[in-house]
């Protein structure tokens, strides 16, 4: 798998797939298949992108897309939580959520996010659910 992080390549991605909009405080990771390394830089060869954002506090934002659900692994996720975790240390992640895409609502369920609150209408289309997990209860960093 090649990993590419914190690059243009990363904002552009996100650009292109859900409006991101440029701060000082984005950073991103985008997994790529090997089986796309001739292609790596074009944007449907992404099989997983990672974007974080909004950094307030002990917190962050986080985005994920996954194009390519091959790419989606336990390694993929240990990434995910280790970063804003370890790297960055972070006590949550905060992940927005429409109402409307059930399968990122069940995707954060299954990692372990519970919901922290809501807002009415707030998503284009629908409310907007707010996703949290605390490092404490992280069960992908946990050693075996």
């Amino acid at each position: 798998m090649i990993v590419i992080r914190d690059s243009a390549a990363g904002y552009q991605f996100f650009a292109e797939k859900m409006g991101a909009r440029k701060s000082d405080d984005f950073r991103s990771t985008l997994y790529v298949s090997d089986k796309h390394r001739r292609k790596v830089m074009q944007m449907d060869a992404v099989g997983v992108g990672i974007a974080y954002e909004g950094f307030f506090g002990k917190v962050c934002n986080l985005h994920i897309i996954i194009q390519d659900k091959h790419v989606f692994s336990r390694r993929v996720i240990h990434d995910i939580f280790a970063r804003p975790f370890w790297d960055w240390f972070r006590e949550a992640v905060i992940a927005p959520v429409s109402s409307a895409n059930e399968a990122s609502i069940e995707l954060c369920r299954r990692v372990g996010f519970t919901v922290l609150a809501s807002i009415k209408d707030g998503a284009v289309d629908g409310d907007l659910i707010f996703f949290q997990l605390r490092r404490a209860d992280c069960r992908w960093l946990r050693s075996n």
